[in-house]
């Protein structure tokens, strides 16, 4: 199985520490789920079409948050090559 590295903005770091413990629990639990499948298709995330833009992807976490994320393929590619 293949697995991910997840690199959160310091925006979002600073915005999930400011979290009450159960939902930054929630939160953190909820990406980590992104490290072993990044891709939409089943359960919460779902890909976002944006004109001009690139591929946005959306988690649903919990009813309270959204997590907005981007796939570079680029270091994906480079994890298979080496």
């Amino acid at each position: 199985m293949v697995t991910y590295h997840l690199v959160i903005g310091k925006k979002a770091l600073e915005f999930i520490s400011a979290l009450p413990s159960k939902s930054k629990r929630i939160v953190i639990e909820k990406c980590k789920t992104l490290a072993d499948d990044l891709f939409p298709g089943q359960g919460d995330k779902e890909l976002i079409h944006r004109k001009d833009h690139k591929d946005i992807y959306r988690l649903h976490i919990s009813r309270s948050y959204t997590a907005f994320y981007k796939i570079n393929k680029l270091i994906l590619l480079n994890y298979y090559l080496t």
